[in-house]
């Protein structure tokens, strides 16, 4: 009878010893940290058209746009310090998911990564066409892929000349002061989307894209200087400029509206 209970004791024992050793897997939506850094996801990509990752690497940064007003639509940019990147999200208003300011991360595995006009894409693949990109659509996929902290951190945007925006800071978040409406042609003079160009007192200048959708359409653009913030984009023909730099602003305050 001793045996028995003392056989039943140890079973317990290794029961309850198995039971407490076993760990259910960590849920995404805890706070995780990038196992890589988007600057090398940048140089994996260095010579292919859509690379597709099957590793299981994550990266992690801070949302620096904002698509609350409309001015950047189907998209965050995310900055990890050593680059930028563009994630494609196939959603509008997705700032109340990722707001300006969180840390995010992001599971690369089943998604892809392509260079586009210098910037760093992550998206799905396009069902129809194999070297074209599509949004992340649903919100089974996005609760796989990205996880967002719940406490936004104040941004400093970077302050910039106007003959320092280059290529080299895509996805950036900057500031540029005393600017002014420059326009080279009657297109530019009407808000109604597009490109508009500003320039300071020594010529030097830069672009801002206006969405069609975004809040400031029904605006008047303004005639005194200003500072501008907003994401650097690179484009290889505005107006005719071949090599040309445009700001994506957040909001309206961005272009002194």
């Amino acid at each position: 009878m001793k045996r028995l209970l003392s056989a039943i004791l140890l079973s317990q024992i290794l029961f309850i010893g198995c039971y407490d050793n076993h760990k259910e897997p960590e849920s995404f939506g805890q706070q995780q940290i990038g196992t890589t850094t988007i600057a090398n996801v940048y140089a994996m990509c260095n010579g292919s058209n859509v690379l597709p990752i099957k590793a299981d690497i994550s990266i992690r940064g801070v949302v620096v746009s904002s698509d609350s007003q409309s001015f950047i639509n189907k998209a965050i940019y995310i900055d990890d310090g050593t680059a930028t990147a563009k994630i494609c999200i196939n959603m509008s208003q997705s700032s109340s998911l990722y707001p300006e300011g969180a840390r995010v991360t992001v599971l690369l595995k089943g998604l892809v990564a392509t260079i586009r006009d210098y910037q760093l894409h992550i998206a799905v693949r396009d069902n129809q066409e194999p070297t074209e990109i599509d949004g992340i659509q649903s919100e089974v996929l996005l609760d796989r892929h990205i996880s967002c902290e719940d406490t936004p951190y104040p941004l400093e945007p970077q302050i910039v000349q106007p003959h320092q925006l280059s290529s080299l800071l895509c996805g950036k978040l900057v500031r540029v002061e005393g600017m002014r409406h420059s326009p080279t042609s009657e297109v530019d003079t009407y808000i109604a989307g597009g490109f508009h160009r500003f320039a300071n007192l020594q010529g030097d200048y830069t672009y801002i894209y206006i969405d069609p959708y975004s809040a400031a359409v029904d605006k008047v653009l303004p005639s005194g200087e200003i500072t501008i913030t907003g994401i650097v984009t690179w484009h290889s023909d505005i107006f005719g400029d071949t090599n040309a730099i445009a700001l994506l602003p957040r909001y309206k305050s961005d272009i002194g509206m």
